[in-house]
C-alpha cells in the first residue's frame, strides 16, 4: 500500500502537468492512466494464479497493487470533472458501487474453490479479476465521454453554460490581483447576506 500510495500520488501529479500544458486533452489524460495502470495489474492478477513460489507471488500482488493506484487519477478524477456541483454525491454513488465486490468476491471465491479445488480454483479467481479489469479498460475507454464541468456550474444539456462559466474563469484571470481580491470579498459577502437574511426568515 505504500507503492499503492506513491504511484497514485505521482500519477496524479503527472496528470495534471500534462492537461495544464496541453500534451494531451483532459478525457486522453484520464483514459491513459486509467488504462496504463489498470491493464498490467489485471495481468499480473491472471498469472499469479500460476505462480508457486512465494517471494514472485508477493512480488506480483504488490506490483499490481501499486499500478492500480495510477487508475485512481484516471477514473476517480473523471468522476470530478464530469460532476460539476453535484460531483460529491457523484462520487459517494461511485464509491458504493466500488463496495460491491467486497461482499461478492468472497462468495464467489468460496464457490470456486468449492467446485474446482485450491489450484483451479485460485486461477479462476484470478482471472475473472484479470476479465473485470479488462471490462472495466474497455468500457472506460469507449464510454467515457463528456465536457468538464467546473466546480459551481449548473450543467445544461448543451453544455452551454459549462462554457460560459469556462469563459468567465478566463475574464476573471485576465484581471489584476487587487481586482480579483475584490471581487472574490464581494461574492463573499453577498453570500454572508443571503445567509442572514434566510435565516431571519
Amino acid at each position: 500500500y505504500l507503492l499503492l500510495w506513491f504511484m497514485t500520488s505521482m500519477a496524479g501529479w503527472v496528470s495534471d502537468v500534462v492537461i495544464a500544458r496541453e500534451y494531451l486533452t483532459r478525457l486522453q489524460v484520464r483514459k491513459l492512466t486509467y488504462i496504463l495502470g489498470m491493464l498490467p495489474a489485471s495481468i499480473m492478477l491472471a498469472v499469479l494464479g500460476y505462480v508457486r513460489e512465494p517471494r514472485i507471488a508477493v512480488t506480483l500482488i504488490t506490483l499490481a497493487t501499486g499500478l492500480a493506484g495510477i487508475s485512481f487519477s484516471g477514473v476517480w478524477a473523471y468522476v470530478l470533472d464530469i460532476g460539476g456541483p453535484s460531483s460529491a454525491v457523484l462520487y459517494a454513488v461511485a464509491n458504493v458501487a466500488a463496495t460491491v465486490p467486497g461482499f461478492v468476491s468472497p462468495l464467489l471465491v468460496g464457490g470456486y474453490l468449492q467446485m474446482f479445488g485450491d489450484n483451479v480454483g485460485w486461477s479462476l479467481c484470478f482471472w475473472t479479476s484479470c476479465a473485470v479489469g479488462f471490462a472495466g479498460c474497455a468500457i472506460f475507454y469507449f464510454f467515457a465521454t463528456s465536457e468538464h464541468v467546473p466546480a459551481g456550474t449548473k450543467a445544461s444539456a448543451s453544455g452551454g453554460d459549462a462554457h460560459a462559466h469556462a469563459h468567465a474563469q478566463q475574464e476573471s484571470l485576465s484581471l489584476s490581483p487587487e481586482r480579483r481580491l475584490s471581487d472574490s470579498s464581494a461574492s463573499v459577502n453577498n453570500g454572508r447576506m443571503v445567509g442572514v437574511v434566510g435565516e431571519t426568515i
